[in-house]
């Protein structure tokens, strides 16, 4: 059982994402969040627009109800045209919700709560927090409030209006607002739809800022460790550590240059100064180094003590980089004599450059 288990989610973990299976209006430079909302919205809007499509055929339907269904499936292919045109889900949005919001109003006031249209009126205002935000959803959520406790008001009201296209066996006289079958909510049904929609509302919105908080703290996380990594290994290795969790990673570099430095007269220095003292005047030192590095275009492979690798070649083809390793050589020469002088110190700096073929890699597993 556990291995049928284990089969079942490394089969599950192996499936393309949803996301990357569905590109209907997607962008190049969208952002994984924003392709995911893209792919939902896609099948939100592709599911309804089915539904629409199969209440056609439904047996008993008048022709009025019929002519109203292809009014809705038309706002919901507008919508979909509209959204492959734009790219923007909230433009998919404002093309859908406004005309399905009041498409369903008007089919409340024919069949009041028979077919469900109260949920759509009450689901809306939880998608307008995914699409809008929290702060704009809030006018979705106050117009669909008004909107029920009005349908509920007027119910009593609606005109006796009669006519041939909406004649069917159930409704032989041709009822529009006092059809048979219709749903007629009672006062109580009328309130607890008002409440669950409210709370509804505020339920989801409060989730949705939780966790959009988690989300922006983890990339947060995550930006403090991409940074962690981009000082430790070079681009290509990064992305190489991100996405290959299995195997070594080691490349043949036919030809590249390796420099090595390290402080002369740093041990007996080392032993007349205080640790604090020490690591401050270190850190200025290695600062120094890396600017310098960064400024010859060579890549600071760690710092061992008081030595310091460089490697120029790994990952560009390169015919100087034994020329740029020792103009940075001649550089930190100068940079350790100035910075001497300013601490009144006598330290000198050794440096050796090695050119030829190696092997590049990450070893180890920590």
């Amino acid at each position: 059982m556990a291995k049928a288990h284990a089969a079942l989610a490394a089969r599950w973990q192996s499936l393309p994402a949803i996301h990357d299976q569905i590109r209907f209006g997607q962008n190049p430079g969208d952002d994984e969040r924003t392709r995911r909302l893209k792919a939902m919205s896609t099948i939100v809007v592709v599911a309804i627009t089915l539904l629409s499509i199969s209440m056609i055929p439904e047996p008993g339907r008048s022709p009025f109800l019929r002519w109203l269904d292809l009014v809705v499936i038309s706002i919901e292919l507008h919508a979909l045209w509209y959204f492959w045109r734009k790219r923007s889900v909230e433009a998919l949005f404002n093309a859908l919700v406004p005309g399905y919001f009041a498409f369903m109003t008007f089919s409340m006031t024919l069949n009041g709560t028979a077919e469900g249209d109260h949920f759509a009126l009450m689901i809306i205002p939880c998608a307008a927090v995914v699409v809008l935000g929290p702060k704009r959803s809030l006018k979705w959520v106050g117009i669909s409030a008004v909107t029920l406790i009005a349908l509920y008001v007027i119910d009593p009201y609606l005109p006796d209006i009669r006519w041939d296209l909406a004649i069917t066996p159930d409704n032989p006289e041709g009822l529009i607002f006092q059809r048979p079958g219709k749903g007629i909510p009672a006062r109580i049904e009328a309130e607890v739809t008002m409440e669950g929609t409210l709370l509804l509302y505020f339920m989801f919105r409060s989730a949705y800022i939780q966790l959009t908080r988690v989300r922006e703290q983890v990339e947060r996380e995550k930006a403090k460790v991409d940074r962690l990594m981009a000082a430790v290994y070079p681009p290509g290795v990064v992305e190489r550590l991100k996405t290959e969790h299995d195997g070594m990673i080691a490349e043949h570099v036919p030809e590249a240059s390796v420099l090595f430095a390290d402080l002369e007269g740093f041990t007996r220095y080392s032993e007349t100064r205080a640790p604090a003292d020490l690591i401050t005047f270190m850190d200025r030192l290695f600062g120094e180094f890396d600017r310098l590095a960064d400024q010859h275009g060579v890549e600071k492979i760690k710092t061992m003590g008081d030595g310091y690798l460089v490697a120029a070649g790994l990952h560009e083809a390169s015919a100087n980089h034994a020329a740029t390793l020792c103009a940075l050589g001649a550089d930190m020469i100068r940079a350790v004599d100035r910075i001497s002088r300013d601490e009144g110190l006598s330290l000198g700096l050794r440096v050796g450059v090695h050119s030829g073929h190696l092997v590049a890699g990450v070893m180890g597993r920590k």
